[in-house]
């Protein structure tokens, strides 16, 4: 539950046990990991502020990535700079430095632009901001439900995505019996 915490707020490299991973393999291991644990518990806010936050880091890592690239570039390091835009999709031979120098720099401009855009409609002070505080008190509600206590780092996400599934069902049928 801690590496779900972790990755949840933006940290991937959590995923990394050993060796080396592609920022594209690390996105879709923590795609798979957030999307099975909204899977379990619902929730179309919950959707919503996944997907916006997803969008969020991958807009960073595309910044960080190229400015990498444009440090490349400015060392001629042509190969590398095609290399690492292959990795985004984009093919060039290394020959075609004013193609690369443009696509980085379009790339870049571009995510700025759309973070910024984002950044622009998100309300200061939202009280459901989904971070590493959030995630505690949940399971603080969580352990009082079932009068029992959760160790972060000795359960599963998926275990615990299905504990909190189970308390929001509780509460809901709780809530219809004193409508009755």
């Amino acid at each position: 539950m801690d590496t779900f915490i972790d990755v949840f707020t933006g940290d991937k490299s959590k995923l990394i046990i050993e060796g080396e991973h592609s920022e594209k393999e690390l996105s879709e291991q923590s795609e798979k990991l957030i999307t099975e644990y909204v899977e379990i518990i619902g929730g179309a806010s919950f959707l919503s502020e996944m997907s916006q936050r997803n969008n969020i880091i991958n807009l960073h890592i595309k910044i960080e990535y190229m400015k990498i690239v444009e440090v490349m570039i400015a060392n001629n390091d042509w190969a590398y700079a095609a290399e690492a835009l292959s990795q985004l999709g984009f093919s060039y031979f290394p020959s075609e430095h004013e193609k690369i120098r443009k696509k980085a720099s379009s790339i870049l401009s571009m995510s700025k632009y759309m973070l910024e855009r984002i950044n622009a409609k998100e309300k200061p002070g939202n009280s459901s901001k989904m971070d590493k505080n959030y995630f505690a008190r949940e399971r603080v509600m969580v352990m009082s439900h079932f009068g029992m206590q959760i160790r972060k780092n000795e359960i599963s996400a998926k275990e615990y995505a299905f504990m909190v599934k189970r308390m929001c069902e509780d509460i809901k049928i709780m809530n219809n019996r004193k409508r009755k």
